[in-house]
């Protein structure tokens, strides 16, 4: 189709990407990439333009058993697509089909949350994004009442406000490693990606100190008019303190311009974390992943010989869990 192309941006030209993601969302930025290139990472950036929309797709390549498939850049952006429209994908599974590539794991952005893949693509709901828009947000009408007192906790307790990410690189490893361990998780990201992250220009981050000790921070990057505010770390006693912190870079970010702000979502529908975040006023999209398969045949192979479990809500399907 000759109105379509794919350009592919490694992630050692930064100039190229930093062009291509001027418009971008924060997650799909050069310095995000940076980081993950700390664990081993290879970030490539995809510009797909298809019957006048475009796409932009940060992505990794990933190797299985041989072949290679893709996912989009762990964050909170994953791809976008403008103006909404399904041509972009379709272009894209073209692409990787001649490359070769036997599937590819594509989260939208949650500026994309109605748009409808084409098929054979599959769309998966796995989450939601919780996102603001603060010059229109107001707490007077947009925070439910009885979260009123959550918000107010933290002049309660005398606690203090930090904003500069420097003074809290040290510290966020362990409260993130103490705030999962708290619900049995692990931290998803490596201290040496975390490091990279705090050392480039974009980083924010926002911190709940209490008697001269942190308990709270909630991490992130701004990019243009939005920001993200994806990963968190918290002492047992400054989990108490996430409603009001994230209140508070909420009024922070306001102020320097920022109009939207992406705060992540939950574990588990209605878990404590979903009954938070739901009663600040955010408006709520859901999180959906594009499942392309590109080689049908390749990839029903790879699943006989996975011994995956057929059952599990996994994709691509090889890479699940075994079964038992």
């Amino acid at each position: 189709m000759t109105d379509e192309s794919v350009t592919l941006i490694p992630f050692t030209d930064r100039a190229a990407w930093d062009s291509a993601t001027a418009q971008g969302l924060p997650a799909q930025t050069w310095g995000h990439a940076a980081g993950l290139t700390a664990d081993g990472m290879v970030p490539e950036l995809a510009v797909v333009r298809a019957q006048g929309a475009q796409m932009i797709l940060p992505f990794h390549r990933r190797v299985f058993e041989g072949a290679i498939d893709i996912a989009t850049l762990p964050g909170l952006s994953g791809a976008l697509v403008q103006p909404d429209s399904v041509a972009p994908l379709a272009a894209w599974s073209r692409f990787a089909a001649a490359q070769g590539w036997v599937s590819g794991y594509i989260q939208l952005s949650p500026l994309n949350d109605t748009l409808v893949p084409p098929v054979p693509d599959q769309i998966r709901r796995t989450n939601a994004l919780f996102v603001f828009d603060v010059q229109a947000w107001d707490i007077e009408t947009a925070v439910r009442h009885h979260m009123r007192r959550n918000l107010k906790l933290g002049a309660r307790l005398g606690a203090t406000l930090l904003v500069d990410p420097s003074a809290m690189a040290a510290e966020f490893a362990a409260l993130q490693a103490e705030h999962l361990a708290l619900s049995g998780g692990s931290p998803p990201f490596s201290p040496k990606v975390l490091d990279r992250w705090f050392a480039e220009p974009g980083i924010i981050a926002f911190g709940a100190e209490l008697d001269g000790q942190i308990v709270n921070i909630q991490m992130g990057r701004r990019h243009g008019e939005w920001a993200d505010l994806h990963l968190a770390g918290a002492t047992s006693e400054g989990r108490d303190l996430q409603a009001w912190l994230i209140w508070q870079a909420l009024g922070v970010l306001r102020v320097q311009g920022v109009r939207f702000i992406n705060i992540g979502g939950y574990g588990v529908e209605g878990d404590g974390l979903h009954w938070m975040k739901s009663r600040l006023g955010a408006a709520e999209h859901p999180l959906r992943a594009v499942l392309q398969v590109y080689d049908q045949a390749r990839y029903d192979q790879l699943c006989a010989q996975s011994g995956a479990d057929p059952q599990a809500m996994f994709f691509p399907q090889y890479r699940a869990p075994k079964a038992g």
